[in-house]
C-alpha cells in the first residue's frame, strides 16, 4: 500500500518567511511617496529646477501632481480637502466660509482649522439638502418613492444642523473655555464681565462667566 506523502510541517507563508526589518522597510518604502517630507522635497525640486524666472510648468502630468500633492500637505490652509467633499458650485463659498472662520476666531492650531472645515462642510450640507427638498416640494405630487425620499432628506439636513452647531459651539468653547468659580467669603470682590450668580445666608457665592 502506498505510503501518503507527509506534510511538511516546516513549510512558511511568504508572510511568515519576511522578517520584522524586511517588513518595516516595505512599509516605509511604499508610504514614502506619500510622506509630507518626501513631496515637500520633490515640490521644490520641481520649482528650483525651472528657475526663479522661468517658473514651474505645472501643466505636465507629473507636476500636476506634485502640486496636487503638496495642496494636500496643506490642506489645513488651502482648502483643498474640504472644496473636494463640496459640489463646484459651492467652493468658492467654502473658502471665503473657511477664511472667515480663521479670523473670526483667530484659529492657530490644527484642531481650530479642523473645526473650521467641519463647520463649512455642515453648512454645504444644509444648503445642498434645503435645496434639495425645496426641488422635491416643488414637484407638487406624491408616491411612497418621493416620502421616501423626502424623509431621508429630512433626517440627513437634521444631522447635518446638529453637527454643525456642535462643531461651531466646540470651536467657541476652545476659543473662550467658560470657567466656573466658588468662592466663600465675608466680602468679595466680582471682577469686570462677571456675573454674580447665588449667594445664600453663609455668604457662599458662585461666581460663572456670562455666556
Amino acid at each position: 500500500m502506498p505510503k501518503k506523502p507527509q506534510k511538511n510541517n516546516k513549510s512558511k507563508s511568504v508572510t511568515a518567511k519576511i522578517g520584522e526589518l524586511e517588513k518595516v522597510e516595505i512599509a516605509r518604502r511604499i508610504s514614502y511617496e506619500f510622506h509630507p517630507d518626501q513631496i515637500t522635497r520633490e515640490f521644490k525640486k520641481l520649482v528650483g529646477k525651472t528657475g526663479k524666472k522661468k517658473g514651474a510648468d505645472f501643466t505636465k502630468e507629473k507636476n500636476k501632481e506634485i502640486l496636487g500633492n503638496m495642496a494636500m500637505v496643506l490642506g489645513l490652509e488651502t482648502h483643498v480637502p474640504l472644496l473636494r467633499s463640496v459640489t463646484e458650485e459651492y467652493r468658492p463659498l467654502m473658502v471665503e466660509i473657511s477664511n472667515c472662520l480663521q479670523n473670526e476666531f483667530k484659529c492657530e492650531t490644527t484642531s481650530e482649522k479642523m473645526l473650521v472645515h467641519l463647520i463649512a462642510n455642515a453648512y454645504f450640507r444644509i444648503n445642498s439638502l434645503t435645496g434639495r427638498m425645496v426641488h422635491t416640494m416643488e414637484l407638487d405630487r406624491a408616491s411612497p418613492t418621493l416620502n421616501g425620499f423626502y424623509t431621508v432628506l429630512s433626517k440627513e439636513l437634521d444631522r447635518a444642523g446638529r453637527q454643525f452647531t456642535s462643531a461651531l459651539l466646540t470651536l467657541r468653547q476652545l476659543k473662550n473655555p467658560h470657567t466656573d468659580i466658588k468662592l466663600k467669603a465675608n466680602v468679595a470682590f466680582v471682577a469686570q464681565n462677571q456675573q454674580l450668580n447665588t449667594c445664600d445666608k453663609q455668604h457662599s457665592y458662585e461666581i460663572n462667566d456670562p455666556k
